[in-house]
């Protein structure tokens, strides 16, 4: 099984608001077509919901890159070793994943890119976990995402849509894939407001991923996005 590392943007979202990660639920629209053994047609899926992009001011931008960054590095447990990096350009959350694995393999890690993380083909270096852990900050502030992927502040609209992804896709596709998803998604109303006024997030309860071993795992998660498109979600 090849060793992985992703970024997952709801995931960031949990943890940068401290909120408990997600479960999911009913309300759909037209079931997302299946190809394959756990495999959706993510491409024909459509949210009921059109996002509309949030704007910031460069002030706003770089404060919220500042955020961003003093969480990955924390959550890395390099935030006494890091320098200020410069930005060289913010990027899409489509390329960034690709742009970064650039960036880390020039820097001695050989590193694959996919739609939600990283591969590494030769392992990670656990003998240059530091210097690992460093060059992937320092790539991340040279290409972070654009603010509008790693604002805190979603939408109604952006969570509705997260909402209806993990319900119309992510838990079929789980449930495909031999993984038993519990039943017990609020309404998409309660679920927005909850958040609203508590930040309790719901989002699939993925724990029986845990039966899944080797082929089968990297299957699952090949096979089953965690997130919405970007499109959808963001407004692109």
């Amino acid at each position: 099984m090849v060793v992985r590392h992703g970024l997952m943007g709801v995931l960031v979202l949990a943890l940068l608001t401290g909120c408990s990660l997600p479960a999911v639920g009913p309300e759909s629209v037209e079931p997302v077509a299946q190809s394959g053994a756990g495999q959706f047609d993510v491409s024909r899926w459509k949210p009921s919901v059109t996002v509309t992009p949030p704007t910031f001011t460069d002030e706003e931008a770089m404060e919220l890159r500042d955020k961003y960054l003093r969480f990955r590095a924390e959550e890395r447990g390099i935030a006494d070793l890091v320098d200020d990096i410069p930005l060289v350009r913010w990027t899409t959350r489509d390329e960034f994943f690709e742009v970064v694995s650039e960036c880390v393999t020039d820097a001695g890690f050989p590193t694959v890119a996919d739609e939600e993380g990283w591969t590494f083909p030769e392992g990670r270096p656990l003998d240059q976990e530091q210097a690992w852990s460093l060059a992937f900050y320092e790539c991340e502030a040279k290409y972070t995402m654009a603010p509008k992927y790693i604002t805190m502040d979603y939408s109604d609209d952006q969570l509705h849509v997260l909402y209806e992804f993990w319900t119309e896709v992510l838990v079929p596709c789980a449930t495909a894939h031999g993984i038993s998803v519990p039943d017990d998604a609020p309404t998409v109303e309660t679920y927005i407001s909850r958040f609203r006024s508590n930040g309790d997030l719901w989002m699939p309860d993925l724990s029986g991923m845990v039966a899944l071993h080797g082929d089968d795992l990297d299957r699952f998660l090949e096979e089953c996005p965690q997130n919405p498109p970007s499109g959808p979600m963001y407004g692109d």
